[in-house]
């Protein structure tokens, strides 16, 4: 498994290791500073969780030993970039660049914020950021029993909506 720097004030003091053994992972942090003692933190991207506190060995270095669970693992940055003291404020990431501009919905009472398409035997459809939806005008003859409970209003003509 890999190893991550420690960093403090961007300069690297020591390694953070990162074995498995067994169902655990273990994560062996060795560092050389001038302090007593440091609140390690795993770093990503966008976050970072705090790992454990580091304590000197007795040898001059600061060391920590954690055994995460998968399940503790989770709580952790994937993927981690590097490690640092959890004190330091890490410069924030270049925002990113915004989207182009949306087109506008086609109606404000459809409770779907999304612009719907019109097919020529008035069916509606639209992606909503996860699923493609379809709206059929709810006076169509021969709509299922139970339909009627995803009723709404679309540019003031009743619809029911289903995933496609």
């Amino acid at each position: 498994m890999p190893d991550y720097p420690i960093l403090q004030q961007n300069k690297p003091i020591g390694t953070l290791t990162v074995t498995q053994e067994g169902l655990f992972t273990v994560f062996s942090a060795r560092a050389k500073t001038d302090a007593d003692r440091l609140r390690l933190a795993v770093c990503g991207e966008r976050s970072r969780a705090y790992l454990g506190l580091m304590l000197p060995d007795g040898s001059g270095w600061l060391t920590l030993r954690k055994r995460l669970t998968r399940l503790e693992r989770a709580h952790l940055p994937d993927p981690i970039l590097f490690a640092a003291d959890e004190t330091w404020d890490i410069p924030d990431a270049p925002a990113p660049a915004k989207d182009p501009p949306q087109a506008q919905k086609s109606a404000p009472d459809d409770g779907l914020d999304v612009l719907w398409y019109s097919a020529p035997d008035g069916v509606l459809t639209t992606f909503d950021g996860k699923r493609m939806l379809i709206a059929i005008p709810a006076d169509t003859p021969n709509l299922p029993r139970g339909a009627e409970t995803v009723l709404r209003e679309i540019d003031g003509r009743p619809y029911l909506i289903f995933p496609r």
